[in-house]
């Protein structure tokens, strides 16, 4: 009997590479997208899909998807008596309270506290099994069309602004290594029930960075450090990049990169990870 999969905004950026594997591996593949009539919602009809059209906010369209933002698809896919749940989101949730300068008036607390709160929404709702991914910063990021706000002046200039010290390093992960990790969790579910995997491929500096993309690009990447106290000052102004530049650098991902060896999962380095294609600048 093959195997049905349910995959919330199938289009972004972990749910495509995951609707793609899955699909090449001949599940039964069932997915809720804003627009069915987008390119890559009927990329994955094409390839087999079954493209259901909703959003997560509405607990009627998840439901009917399943057969599911945040406890809509746990509490639909509880209802509809599914059996195993995969959530992926982001390193560090659940430690926001050890955070340097942690305060609940934080502009990022009700991110922190919504992902912590649907991670142990995940672990109580009685699923068998339950995996929970927690993936450090997207290779992705320095790619089109992500590159233009995440790293403003890379495209045109080739410059690397960045508000980290030179030996601040950064827990680096491919979507791709995403995929791989909740294709392994549907395939042997007993293996990876109950447990919470924090995921990085590699740990570099900016320079490091700055090389890889370099040698990618076939372009020279020159990385400038930004100034705490000009850093500091965007924060505050609102510059939700430059803010999460602060605690990456101040807080870190902490990925035991070695500990994942022994999930049998091949670590994609960004050499590998992206191309001129995908770049796109």
């Amino acid at each position: 009997m093959t195997k049905g999969v349910f995959i919330a905004t199938a289009t972004g950026e972990q749910g495509c590479p995951l609707s793609i594997l899955l699909l090449q591996l001949d599940y039964k593949v069932r997915i809720l997208v804003r627009d069915s009539s987008s390119s890559a919602a009927q990329a994955l009809r094409v390839l087999g899909a079954e493209v259901h059209t909703g959003n997560l906010e509405s607990f009627e369209a998840v439901t009917s998807a399943l057969g599911g933002a945040g406890t809509n698809v746990l509490k639909a896919a509880q209802q509809k008596k599914v059996t195993q749940v995969i959530y992926s989101k982001v390193a560090r949730t659940g430690d926001h309270e050890t955070f340097p300068d942690w305060s609940k008036e934080d502009s990022l607390a009700q991110y922190w506290f919504q992902k912590d709160y649907i991670e142990k929404t995940v672990r109580t709702l009685g699923f068998s099994y339950w995996t929970i991914l927690r993936p450090a910063f997207f290779m992705q990021n320095f790619c089109y069309p992500n590159y233009d706000h995440m790293f403003p002046g890379l495209s045109e200039t080739h410059t690397l602004r960045i508000a980290f010290l030179q030996s601040t390093r950064l827990d680096l992960i491919s979507v791709g290594d995403v995929a791989r990790f909740a294709t392994k969790a549907i395939q042997s579910p007993n293996r990876f029930s109950k447990k919470t995997l924090t995921l990085a491929a590699d740990k570099l500096s900016a320079v490091e960075i700055a090389a890889q993309l370099g040698a990618v690009s076939g372009k020279e990447i020159i990385v400038e450090y930004l100034p705490n106290q000009v850093a500091r000052t965007l924060r505050k102004q609102g510059n939700g990049v430059v803010g999460a530049q602060i605690w990456q650098r101040d807080v870190d991902y902490y990925v035991d990169i070695d500990a994942l060896s022994e999930y049998g999962v091949s670590l994609t380095p960004i050499t590998e990870a992206q191309s001129k294609v995908s770049l796109n600048w």
